[in-house]
């Protein structure tokens, strides 16, 4: 039997528990005793809110968004982040022209 704690990752309440069946931390990893659940909301809140910074090339931007929409229970993710984009920018004139596409 092993002992599982864990911080949660929103808050900082600490989880305990245990696993009969494991001996060992990669017994509780490899059997699925320890799953990490994501908040959608929460997940799909900060993609919509995320904004091109000054300093953020428009490589590591587009980049972001695809990490972020990973973690949203987007339908069409490839739309979202196209929209994002498009939003999200600084550069105006590459806005106007995803666009017109």
């Amino acid at each position: 039997m092993v002992w599982v704690y864990r911080l949660s990752t929103y808050s900082n309440h600490l989880h305990f528990g245990y696993a009969e069946n494991a001996n060992s931390y990669g017994d509780v990893m490899k059997n699925g005793y320890f799953i990490p659940r994501s908040n959608v909301i929460y997940e799909s809140a900060v993609f919509h809110w995320k904004i091109q910074a000054k300093d953020e090339s428009d490589k590591i931007f587009i980049r972001s968004l695809h990490e972020l929409a990973e973690y949203c229970s987007f339908d069409n993710k490839s739309e979202k982040i196209r929209l994002k984009l498009v939003t999200g920018i600084r550069d105006k004139e590459l806005s106007e022209k995803l666009q017109l596409n």
